[in-house]
């Protein structure tokens, strides 16, 4: 007698759309979907397959819905004083707190400076140099970090 064997068929559509399938056969109880389009609610089915020799059963499907966060808007700057400058943005629902990056490139090479609860901060910025900026948003889900994706770059020039 052979062993069963437990997987899981996996579609999903996004709005009102139509279903794509994700995974057949998918073994593990955990999936990490990336590049999902943000502020975008997502539908699931998930259905239980259970395989024994050449017998296969489908179980009941069940449905779980999630919205993606949106991406950080509104990415303002306000000089403060000759080495301070405010940084303030639009907040995103849900968010729990937000992760503040830098970088003399636009491109690439940023560094998460610092992580705030409300939708500004203070930083420190050197004069006469052009840095970049992005923000994103993260809400905390079961202990872990689930990121929005980053704002777009935003430019400021320290005078």
């Amino acid at each position: 007698s052979e062993a069963a064997s437990m997987k899981y068929d996996i579609k999903y559509r996004k709005g009102n759309g139509k279903y794509r399938i994700i995974k057949k056969d998918y073994s593990s109880k955990r999936l990490v979907i990336k590049n999902l389009s943000p502020g975008s609610k997502y539908t699931f089915l998930i259905t239980p397959v259970i395989t024994c020799g050449d017998k296969t059963l489908k179980g009941k499907y069940k449905t779980v819905s999630i919205r993606t966060m949106k991406r950080v808007t509104g990415v303002s700057f306000k000089k403060k004083s000759k080495r301070k400058v405010r940084i303030s943005w639009t907040s995103v629902k849900g968010a729990s707190a937000y992760e503040i990056a830098v970088s003399s490139n636009k491109n690439k090479g940023y560094k998460v400076i610092r992580k705030v609860t409300n939708r500004h901060a203070v930083i420190k910025a050197a004069s006469g140099k052009k840095k970049y900026y992005r923000i994103r948003a993260y809400k905390i889900v079961s202990g872990k970090k689930v990121y929005a994706p980053w704002s777009f770059a935003k430019t400021f020039l320290l005078n």
